[in-house]
């Protein structure tokens, strides 16, 4: 049961993150068309926007992983900016990790880590798909407020949005690769702490049979 509240935990999370950041992108898109929106929406047309917009900010997202401007998957060889901000955030330099080593660890996680590992674990990935989700979208949505700022003649007000967007967007998506990199990072820790505990009690019982044997030999 715990483990289904976990689940379903974690779903909901990345679900309302893509509809945030696809409501974002939906917002841009009304500014710049001079769309006006009801003040009052029935609870259908509230539903079917919640729906659209989630469906901008899934497509947005896995749409951008498949370039180089971000990742949902872990990051196991950061490039050297990447690996900058790592040290800048974590306070301590990148271990060099081998790829067949980390899917080991990978594979190993679930059954080996501790719960508070796991909670440990969830917040590095929740705080990626933060990153992520609403750092692609607040690209797009800077696009779309840039575009205002063209059409407006230079707008105070329009600049200043799109430049704070695009800001925040390059800060949540450089965070959202510190996050995969940091999950990397974790997930290898637990798994030669994992190793190191077995190989302490591999020596503990060769050490306790050595003992034993000696104290059979005295005793003959």
């Amino acid at each position: 049961m715990d483990e289904l509240v976990k689940t379903l935990k974690d779903f909901i999370t990345r679900d309302l993150l893509y509809v945030v950041g696809g409501g974002t992108v939906g917002l841009a898109f009304c500014y710049l068309f001079e769309v006006t929106l009801p003040p009052s929406p029935s609870t259908a047309a509230t539903l079917l926007a919640a729906g659209i917009a989630y469906g901008v900010g899934y497509a947005i997202q896995d749409g951008l992983s498949l370039t180089p401007i971000v990742t949902t998957a872990p990051v196991v060889d950061p490039g050297l900016v990447v690996r900058f901000l790592y040290q800048r955030f974590a306070r301590t330099g990148w271990v060099a990790i081998d790829r067949e080593t980390f899917n080991l660890a990978q594979e190993a996680f679930t059954t080996i880590a501790s719960d508070r590992d796991y909670a440990q674990w969830n917040r590095i990935v929740s705080l990626k798909h933060i990153g992520s989700t609403l750092g692609t979208s607040g690209l797009v949505a800077a696009g779309l407020l840039a575009a205002v700022a063209v059409r407006s003649k230079g707008d105070t007000f329009a600049v200043a949005l799109a430049i704070a967007s695009l800001i925040l967007s390059l800060t949540l998506l450089g965070l959202s690769w510190v996050k995969g990199a940091q999950q990397s990072q974790f997930v290898l820790s637990v798994y030669q702490r994992h190793l190191a505990a077995q190989a302490g009690s591999r020596r503990s019982a060769q050490g306790s049979v050595a003992t034993a044997n000696q104290r059979s030999e005295e005793d003959v």
